[in-house]
């Protein structure tokens, strides 16, 4: 950079990854930036940076104009390796139910006659391809069905597990964040030396 930018007033919110509080932005200024044999003209955000828990980002649009990152915006799946939905085999698992939680069987959505063959068609290939399973007798739980048509033809099935949720105990895993990770890498650096 030749000369130092004019900061302009900024009303951008940037918060760091999940972050509360926001960044305290100085300013916004415009230059063109270059990378190899591409240049593009992009806006910069200043951030007051005193602890230095946040470093340089550069937007993905600006990164693709500048070559530094590609999108593949298909992908080409071999036929013969992925078909159906697949099975996870050998995996058990584990819910966490709450037996406090009376079972409850919610009253069952009256489906359409315009749609039942559909329906019914649906609930067939789901059935055939082992992701649901026939119910004999009685059950403490149930869940109602609802029919999303599709603008394809044929129908979506979605069940409302809103009253089975309600008997899971939720396991609660916090997801790291830039404040995090610099601080591990701090302790890192201690032990390493």
């Amino acid at each position: 950079m030749k000369k130092k930018p004019q900061l302009k007033p900024s009303s951008t919110a940037i918060y760091g990854y999940n972050v509360v509080q926001k960044l305290s932005v100085m300013g916004c200024f415009t230059t063109t930036t270059s990378h190899k044999k591409y240049a593009t003209k992009a806006m910069f955000h200043v951030v007051q940076n005193h602890d230095f828990t946040c470093s340089n980002l550069l937007s993905a649009s600006t990164s693709e104009t500048l070559g530094i990152i590609s999108f593949a915006h298909s992908i080409k799946v071999p036929d013969d390796i992925f078909h159906g939905f697949g099975k996870l085999e050998g995996i058990n698992i584990k819910l966490h139910i709450d037996n406090d939680v009376q079972p409850k069987a919610q009253t069952h959505r009256r489906i359409p006659y315009h749609v039942r063959r559909d329906v019914e068609k649906e609930l067939k290939c789901l059935e055939e391809q082992d992701i649901i399973e026939e119910v004999e007798g009685p059950t403490p739980w149930m869940s109602p069905i609802v029919v999303v048509p599709k603008k394809s033809g044929g129908v979506r099935l979605c069940v409302n597990m809103r009253e089975a949720n309600k008997a899971i105990k939720w396991e609660r895993h916090l997801m790291p964040t830039i404040e995090d990770d610099q601080r591990f890498e701090w302790l890192h650096c201690l032990q390493s030396y």
